[in-house]
């Protein structure tokens, strides 16, 4: 009888160390799931809060931008030396630093003025093509900017692309947009194009209404060489 107590109270004993063990395990388990819980929640806090922050701070810097152009409405000839060409200071902020500056969009090469009308196209397709060779960017590339921003389906020899290429290419079947385009960034879904090429061209082309003349007091060496045939890069920084 005495030895089946002591075996009866260590078979309890046992069964408690066990389960004492197995509540252990869990009151860590949910305490571990609890801190993964509250450390997610933390992040996507800082996140929610981070985004929040460079909203505002963007739609600042645009309000920023109209009232200087406001309060700054430049006269009939545009230059650098105008109050909306200044930047502003870097300024230290939480967790990083803001600064901005305006551009003059017609200091650049419009890509729209492929579809304009006479001279105005062939101008602006041989500036171009010394924009390109300049900047080491593939000529083909200007056919098939031209086929996507003009309105016919003829495909132009020498790269062009139009319908039938851009329905065929695999994994991202697609037409040709056939009018101007409204930001640079969309000729990365041109042919022969790709982000590294687009950004050579970003700061030297935009993407207005055509026609537009380039306006030679913004316009930096680079498009001033394209715009004007014979014109060397140590002449147009002589101008700039």
């Amino acid at each position: 009888m005495a030895r089946a107590a002591l075996a009866k109270r260590s078979y309890d004993g046992g069964a408690a160390i066990v389960m004492a063990m197995l509540l252990a395990a869990l009151a860590a388990t949910i305490a571990a799931t609890l801190l993964w819980q509250q450390q997610r929640w933390a992040g996507e806090y800082e996140r929610r809060r981070d985004q929040v922050q460079a909203q505002a701070l963007a739609m600042a810097g645009v309000q920023w931008a109209r009232q200087i152009v406001f309060e700054n409405a430049p006269p009939s000839t545009v230059h650098l030396g105008q109050p909306w060409a200044f930047r502003l200071p870097s300024t230290p902020i939480e967790n990083g630093s803001i600064g901005g500056y305006i551009t003059d969009a017609q200091g650049r090469l419009n890509v729209n003025n492929l579809v304009a009308a006479g001279p105005a196209r062939a101008a602006a397709r041989a500036a171009l093509q010394r924009l390109f060779s300049e900047l080491g960017v593939p000529a083909p590339l200007l056919n098939a900017i031209a086929d996507w921003v003009d309105a016919d389906d003829e495909t132009t020899d020498g790269g062009g692309a139009e319908d039938s290429y851009y329905v065929g290419r695999p994994g991202a079947p697609s037409l040709a947009a056939n009018a101007p385009v409204r930001r640079v960034a969309e000729l990365v879904s041109v042919r022969g194009a790709d982000a590294v090429l687009i950004a050579r061209l970003r700061p030297f082309v935009d993407a207005l209404d055509a026609p537009t003349p380039i306006n030679v007091n913004t316009a930096p060496a680079e498009v001033l060489v394209a715009a004007i045939g014979g014109l060397d890069t140590s002449g147009a920084a002589a101008l700039v």
